[in-house]
């Protein structure tokens, strides 16, 4: 009971976290983001049980980043379909048709 409150509790964490670092920065946030980041946190937490320090840091980073990404795409795919959550369409070397 103990360890599933621990992991609730980095898990809710990183999702706040998350959440507060866009309102920081840009004024805004929304709440799919921050089951989004809860998601994400997850594969750091079970690295760092399984492997601790034998694992290559950088190779943690990697997976991490990777997996990271596939959540935030599929968080796009399924919630930010209008644009409304971010939307980067403006931005340099953003492809023209979508």
């Amino acid at each position: 009971m103990k360890t599933a409150i621990k992991y609730l509790l980095l898990i809710t964490f990183a999702g706040y976290l998350y959440v507060c670092l866009e309102l920081i920065f840009r004024g805004h946030s929304d709440i799919s983001m921050m089951f989004c980041a809860s998601v994400c946190v997850i594969p750091m937490i079970a690295l760092n049980n399984i492997y601790t320090y034998d694992m290559d840091f950088e190779l943690q980073v990697l997976v991490c980043m990777i997996f990271s990404t596939g959540v935030e795409w599929i968080t796009g795919i399924i919630v930010n379909q209008d644009y409304h959550i971010w939307d980067y369409r403006n931005l340099l070397l953003h492809s023209p048709d979508g």
